[in-house]
């Protein structure tokens, strides 16, 4: 069977580095305000003549080095007296601080094994050997699996709440990916907004778990590609992914014959269709102007898919028949407003759980499945939000130590 090569990109003649009226970037000084100490640096004497010099220089030229002071953990001791009653004789013992535990570990400390597990993917065994080398902290492999359960259920209230929320959004994107639990195939999925994201890990890829995600109900926009389980939803309800179309063209292209000029015209129309939602993501292009000009290119991209449905290629004809049938699903992004042609933030989100999969393998067991959730869940939530993830799950591990409400994931325009 003679392969179908594939065109390489043209090299570019560009030399490396940055271009030509290319904007450079620099670190800009702190403020006076900012800097923890200022050193004066004054010449004693003059260079040509050694002449003494004095004063002080109105402008001096400013440097600043940011430097990592040398960290050491703070270490408490807390000394537990025992005291005999001089009325009774009886003994009484002291009790730890309201919001010490008997852990060896406090809560910050805690929080940080769970984000370098769960933010930075980082292995138990390097996880053991950073806090050694940075810090100065024995911890056992088991230690640094302990935290990281016990993060785990201090997350669980506040990623209950993302999960209940999700199910009452106008719009998210969703997705799934392969993942491992005990050594069985399961998979990976994601809802996710502008400022909330779930993660869930279950065996099955089928409807019943969107289901179990958005809610038997969901009556918001899904953007998602063409995997079947999505078909639950009415095409009215969805937005089919254009990335995923794009790739599904190109191969269209390697086909030759009427598949290849047809999947030539595709791509010339997804081109022109990009370029007008990049003018109305700017604010360039007004909705009507635009609903206007998708109208011709949505007519046209219809007609060709016709066509590519008699074209003789029985897998390109099969996807063009079946991008007809739900070809309503094509065009939501056009006609409601926050809804995006692409699917990319559910895909985004999933990135970063895909590279820890590749490094672990998947998880050993189901509660490590559901520290996975609830980490990913966490981080990417308050990344949407511009949280800082370390003092939120410090504060978690915290309360619920000694038993307190633990702090929320939800933005406060979003109530459960």
């Amino acid at each position: 069977m003679k392969r179908t090569r594939v065109n390489k990109k043209k090299k570019s003649e560009k030399k490396r580095g940055g271009q030509l009226g290319h904007k450079g970037s620099s670190r800009k000084l702190l403020s006076i305000e900012e800097v923890d100490k200022i050193q004066e640096c004054k010449p004693k004497q003059c260079e040509h003549c050694q002449h003494s010099l004095v004063g002080s220089d109105i402008q001096p030229q400013r440097h600043q080095v940011a430097e990592i002071p040398i960290l050491k953990p703070e270490i408490t001791e807390y000394r537990l007296h025992s005291l005999t009653c001089p009325n009774c004789g009886q003994t009484t013992k002291g009790k730890l601080p309201e919001d010490i535990t008997w852990s060896a570990f406090g809560p910050r400390t805690e929080a940080f094994v769970a984000l370098l597990a769960g933010s930075y993917f980082i292995s138990r065994r390097a996880i053991q050997s950073l806090m050694k080398g940075f810090f100065g902290l024995e911890m056992s492999l088991g230690t640094v699996s302990r935290l990281e359960k016990q993060a785990s259920k201090a997350l669980q209230i506040p990623v209950k709440e993302v999960a209940q929320a999700i199910k009452k959004t106008d719009a998210c994107n969703i997705d799934e990916t392969g993942f491992r639990e005990n050594k069985k195939k399961s998979w990976l999925w994601t809802a996710t907004t502008s400022s909330i994201s779930i993660f869930r890990i279950a065996y099955s890829r089928g409807t019943k778990v969107v289901k179990e995600i958005l809610g038997e109900d969901y009556c918001g926009i899904v953007h998602s590609d063409r995997w079947s389980a999505y078909k639950y939803f009415d095409d009215e309800q969805r937005q089919l992914c254009w990335a995923h179309l794009i790739r599904e063209f190109r191969k269209w292209e390697l086909r030759g014959g009427q598949s290849k000029i047809i999947g030539e015209k595709l791509l010339i129309y997804t081109t022109s269709l990009f370029g007008q939602w990049y003018h109305i993501r700017d604010g360039t292009l007004s909705r009507g102007l635009f609903k206007y000009r998708m109208k011709k290119l949505q007519k046209e991209f219809e007609s060709l898919l016709t066509l590519a449905s008699k074209c003789g290629h029985q897998k390109t004809m099969s996807t063009a028949k079946e991008l007809l049938r739900h070809k309503i699903a094509l065009w939501t992004f056009i006609y409601i407003e926050g809804v995006e042609p692409t699917n990319n933030a559910a895909e985004r989100a999933l990135r970063p759980a895909v590279i820890w999969r590749k490094r672990s393998f998947g998880a050993d067991s189901e509660s490590g499945s559901r520290f996975v959730e609830r980490i990913l869940t966490t981080v990417y939530t308050l990344k949407l939000q511009k949280r800082d993830p370390l003092e939120f799950v410090a504060n978690a591990c915290k309360a619920y130590r000694i038993g307190h409400k633990p702090p929320s994931l939800l933005p406060l325009n979003i109530t459960t």
